[in-house]
């Protein structure tokens, strides 16, 4: 994931709950195709990981051109940010 220095709070916090269901979603993944390895594999996470990416980088730059209003307000409800 990017850096979150001056990010606001919520796209820092959606950033990271996005990373923890990838890294779950890829360890369960592993778990059901032991045999899936090396650069296949790599090339399998590398995708997950660009579509969260791509699917998060509107609603981020929303929220971070917005400077915290509403936006972000609805950001933590819809996600359930803290």
């Amino acid at each position: 994931m990017t850096a979150t220095i001056g990010r606001a709070p919520e796209v820092t916090a959606l950033r990271a709950r996005a990373a923890t269901v990838v890294e779950a979603e890829l360890a369960r993944l592993r778990g059901r195709l032991p045999t899936v390895d090396g650069p296949l594999r790599e090339e399998l996470e590398a995708t997950v990981q660009r579509v969260v990416d791509h699917l998060l980088r509107l609603p981020a730059s929303r929220v971070e051109q917005a400077g915290g209003t509403d936006l972000a307000d609805a950001l933590r409800e819809l996600f359930g940010l803290a």
